[in-house]
């Protein structure tokens, strides 16, 4: 923590304020709303993750969608916290008690975004559910089923990693993961 500390605390300027290191991690953040540029065609290609998590026999949804006046899944009738400093994070809780953390955060110099699930409490066994949206589109735009053309896929027993286009791959990290394709298009 000591080093973490002093190493945030060389890289403080003006407007950057800094948490006190915890677990070897030192936390910058900006002391003032300002503006973020961003590239809108990399923010288009990945829209969304829909997310469920089976505890024992039972399955909870617990993303929030909004199609015109109708919402579904309802899972923020689960959300018992959200915190947006330093980062978002969310903080699920299911009728079994069980707890689930959510945390996104990006990677420092790299075009990278990481989504972080921790789940506490008591239960036999748990399922975590992650279907990316994945559109190279405006999220408003329309679509077509695909083609027939299917990303490359390469992995591990931790990790996939799939070439959706040239420039945009998605990597997923996660001891004991499973990847399941599925032709399901809506």
């Amino acid at each position: 923590d000591l080093a973490a500390d002093r190493l945030a605390e060389a890289v403080v300027a003006p407007l950057i304020a800094r948490s006190r290191a915890a677990t070897g991690r030192g936390n910058l953040a900006a002391e003032v709303p300002g503006l973020l540029r961003v590239n809108q065609s990399k923010i288009d290609q990945i829209n969304a993750v829909d997310e469920a998590i089976t505890i024992g026999s039972v399955k909870y949804e617990f993303s929030t969608n909004q199609y015109g006046d109708v919402i579904h899944p309802q899972g923020f009738q689960y959300l018992k916290k959200f915190c947006r400093y330093p980062m978002p994070e969310w903080t699920f809780e299911f009728p079994s008690g069980v707890v689930l953390r959510k945390r996104i955060y990006m990677e420092k110099a790299s075009n990278t975004v990481c989504i972080d699930y921790q789940l506490s409490g008591e239960c036999e066994s748990a399922v975590l559910d992650l279907v990316p949206l994945v559109t190279c589109r405006s999220y408003h735009n329309e679509s077509y089923a695909n083609s027939g053309s299917t990303p490359k896929r390469q992995g591990s027993a931790d990790s996939c990693e799939f070439e959706l286009t040239a420039d945009l791959h998605l990597k997923l990290f996660c001891p004991g993961a499973e990847w399941r394709p599925s032709d399901c298009w809506y």
